[in-house]
């Protein structure tokens, strides 16, 4: 699992004092929890694929991803979310014309991508947060993702990760690197931790001496 963590100061409201922003990076290898299920293949497991998708295929037949990153269990609860943001990295779209709204909810039970299904699938909740596709091939798509992922810092909702699925036309899909693959799927939090102070530029000034 690669995980880029990074803190940047910046000056507070009130001028004599700093706090630190600071910003993570998710981004699970192989043992991350992401799956597509397929109506057509109802029963079939997809969790080591190196793809996941979202729309229509095989005759009108939907296929959704599920996709958890599960390195932010550690800061539930410990974070003031500023901004979230999930990353994808198209591999290839069946889509005329080049568009496809994205939809994304919560996961409402947990489930493993080891053994979920199409029969087997949680469902899901919330209000959808949208995001418009450019499907180009070999291309990353970032889409803001604060408001989900602020319900579940701040334990307002259980994490169980993203239910994505695109609306399509017959037959219209896109697909995307799972963590199985070469560009593997990211989150980027930025966040304050909530149980640190401020820390006064005076104090700062004399740790320097």
């Amino acid at each position: 699992m690669i995980k880029w963590v990074s803190t940047i100061i910046l000056i507070a409201v009130v001028p004599t004092m700093i706090c630190a922003l600071n910003v993570v990076v998710f981004q699970p290898d192989e043992d991350g929890n992401d799956a597509y299920v397929d109506y057509y293949y109802r029963y079939d497991n997809f969790g080591q694929s190196e793809m996941l998708g979202i729309g229509e295929y095989h005759g009108n037949m939907p296929i959704v991803t599920y996709l958890q990153f599960t390195e932010l269990d550690d800061y539930i609860g410990e974070i003031d979310l500023i901004g979230a943001y999930m990353s994808i990295y198209i591999y290839d779209n069946h889509i005329n014309p080049p568009k496809m709204w994205c939809h994304l909810y919560r996961a409402k039970e947990e489930w493993s991508e080891d053994d979920i299904t199409w029969d087997n699938q949680p469902d899901y909740e919330g209000d959808s947060i949208v995001s418009f596709i450019y499907p180009d091939n070999s291309e990353w798509k970032d889409i803001i993702v604060t408001e989900i992922v602020r319900l579940w810092v701040e334990e307002e909702y259980d994490h169980y990760g993203f239910y994505i699925f695109g609306s399509a036309e017959a037959d219209e899909y896109v697909l995307f690197y799972s963590s199985e693959g070469e560009f593997k799927p990211k989150l980027t939090i930025e966040f304050y931790y909530t149980d640190i102070e401020p820390t006064s530029l005076g104090e700062i000034k004399s740790l320097m001496k």
